[in-house]
């Protein structure tokens, strides 16, 4: 990177997925040169992907992996176009109607289809509710429903699959260390290693503060201050004497 050049928030160079839906990591770095020292300031972040918030089931599953809850597959998709409905720019009378008809489906059918089921057929219950809710929406929100539904189900596949990743974030940072929150440490060399469950429902964070001392300039700068204050004293002197002289 170069000087002042701003950190991405993601790596993912492609266009195949919405920014919305990528695992974001904004990282901002601090200098401030006072002559006598240098100070760096790290603060990164791993955005949280709050699953307990959208999903309770499926973060219990995460959690819990061996004893999955049941219909966690049906929450998922009912938060999916729930969401979606949400997002869209509907009118104030039509909204409602769309909701009602939404949540009847979903409670008096997708809440009755065996978890198998679902899975196996996973796309074709989602395309009855995408139904649902965009057939009595206007034509020209057609596009935009549909986009928003993919982001929002890009951002669960991709928390999915984060499972069982594990990440290690590496930083050099140069002088003495004055704090840091790292997992490990070797001389000047920062480690943080972490996984899902870390960002899974907040946001992951990590610090650390260096100085660089200048030994020479700080005896240099109390030799010139030492000077300047012998000067004046010597001038406050003198100019007491004269008044003294010349009264």
């Amino acid at each position: 990177f170069n000087r002042n050049e701003k950190f991405p928030e993601t790596f993912f160079m492609g266009d195949s997925i919405y920014s919305e839906s990528l695992l974001k990591h904004p990282t901002e770095i601090r200098y401030s040169n006072w002559f006598f020292w240098e100070t760096f300031i790290f603060k990164g972040e791993i955005k949280g992907r709050f699953m307990e918030s959208k999903y309770p089931l499926i973060s219990q599953l995460k959690a819990s992996p061996d004893n999955p809850p049941e219909h966690w597959l049906q929450e998922g998709l009912s938060y999916l176009l729930s969401e979606t409905l949400n997002q869209t720019p509907l009118e104030w009378n039509i909204r409602p109607i769309i909701e009602a008809e939404l949540n009847n489906w979903i409670q008096n059918y997708l809440q009755t289809v065996n978890d198998s089921i679902l899975f196996e057929e996973l796309d074709y219950y989602k395309n009855l509710g995408l139904d649902i809710i965009m057939q009595p929406a206007p034509p020209d929100l057609y596009s935009e429903m549909d986009s928003i539904f993919k982001s929002l189900e890009d951002e669960l596949k991709i928390t999915m699959d984060l499972d069982g990743d594990n990440f290690i974030y590496k930083l050099v940072l140069p002088g003495v260390l004055q704090s840091n929150n790292a997992d490990s440490l070797a001389k000047d060399t920062l480690l943080w290693i972490f996984e899902l469950k870390d960002f899974m429902n907040g946001d992951y964070m990590m610090t650390a503060q260096s100085t660089v001392d200048y030994p020479e300039r700080k005896k240099t700068g109390i030799a010139l201050l030492s000077i300047l204050g012998c000067l004046f004293i010597g001038l406050k002197i003198r100019k007491k004497v004269l008044n003294n002289c010349f009264p």
